[in-house]
């Protein structure tokens, strides 16, 4: 399934900062990742990856008072020693979702992952394998605000096999695609979310998820998003079928698309617009009644009629009409404040 295109992507408002072995000499790939991360880690080559052919990469933004990052690295030691706690003081919670080496294809199967969270003012060591990621950086303030003091967070994990690690994994990769279009009025109130979204799947009492209903709200709907998307040439898609999928019980599933006029119009409304962008596609030259059902129509002439009712042009207009009006293309582009480094970012991160 082809996924819809973005019709304009924006350079990022946030404080935006990045790392990559990918131009530098093999010699020098692993001593430049151990300097960059030796702000959080110390890190040591494996035996069997050795230093030369070692590759990381890391995508920061500063939001308010998170620090979010996407992440990739090869083999290799990370340690925080007794020592090295005492020397940095960073006082932080790092919660890492690693992500599955396979790419969800299939309805029934759930592309979870793994959350870990980790606490950097406790002792911690561990040899990871080639591994890619999101991370989310809070500081314990905030955390302490929304737990009880005696809750056990230090290299806490929930499994893809859990709710709360399948509803934390999908709220994480949503917020990293959504944080470069993140405006700085936005920053603050995003933050609270994100914390309480933490605290909610690590200790989901009702007061928590209470806290939290704004961001399990848009992360349940965005993955109930992400299951239409993927569906939408299916003939046989329909809520209870979205219900039983993504078990969701179909009165919530019918709250979360309210806004939406409906989950059976958002996925006509979605089908249509599949079919409008099929028929301004010149290569290849679809003939309309084989875009109709491409895109789950059972009819030419229903399709004729409710494209022209939404579009206020006919089906073969919209083709003869050419392709690609009015999209437009980019590239995100890198934005950081002067002089400062994701490593400044941890070392003065406060929440106000």
């Amino acid at each position: 399934m082809d996924s819809e295109p973005d019709l304009m992507r924006q350079a990022p408002a946030l404080p935006f900062d990045e790392f990559s072995t990918e131009r530098l000499q093999p010699r020098e790939r692993f001593r430049a990742w151990r300097e960059s991360i030796s702000v959080v880690f110390d890190v040591w080559p494996t035996r069997e990856s050795g230093a030369a052919d070692f590759h990381a990469s890391l995508r920061a933004y500063l939001l308010d008072w998170i620090i979010v990052s996407e992440v990739g690295f090869d083999e290799q030691i990370l340690v925080r020693d007794r020592p090295r706690l005492s020397a940095d003081g960073i006082d932080h919670y790092l919660v890492v979702l690693e992500e599955p080496d396979f790419t969800c294809e299939s309805p029934e199967r759930e592309c979870a992952g793994e959350v870990r969270v980790l606490d950097l003012a406790r002792p911690y060591m561990a040899r990871t394998g080639k591994a890619r990621g999101i991370a989310i950086l809070v500081a314990r303030e905030a955390m302490r605000t929304l737990l009880p003091g005696d809750a056990p967070l230090h290299d806490r994990v929930l499994g893809g096999e859990t709710a709360t690690g399948r509803l934390l994994a999908e709220y994480m990769r949503m917020l990293l695609k959504q944080t470069p279009g993140v405006q700085p009025a936005e920053a603050n109130p995003l933050a609270h979310a994100t914390t309480a979204m933490i605290a909610a799947c690590l200790h989901p009492t009702a007061e928590a998820i209470e806290r939290a209903r704004d961001p399990i709200d848009r992360t349940q709907l965005a993955r109930a998003k992400q299951f239409i998307e993927r569906h939408l040439r299916s003939r046989i898609l329909c809520p209870e079928g979205i219900s039983r999928a993504l078990r969701l019980p179909r009165n919530r599933l019918y709250a979360l698309f309210e806004r939406e006029g409906g989950v059976s119009r958002y996925i006509w409304n979605r089908r249509l617009t599949r079919a409008y962008h099929d028929l301004r596609d010149p290569r290849p030259r679809r003939g309309i009644a084989e875009v109709a059902y491409r895109w789950g129509f059972t009819s030419a002439a229903h399709f004729s009629r409710v494209f022209r009712k939404t579009y206020g042009i006919s089906p073969s207009d919209a083709r003869d009409g050419g392709a690609g009006a009015g999209e437009v293309r980019g590239g995100v582009a890198g934005m950081q404040r002067p002089g400062e480094r994701y490593q400044d970012w941890i070392r003065r991160l406060t929440v106000h």
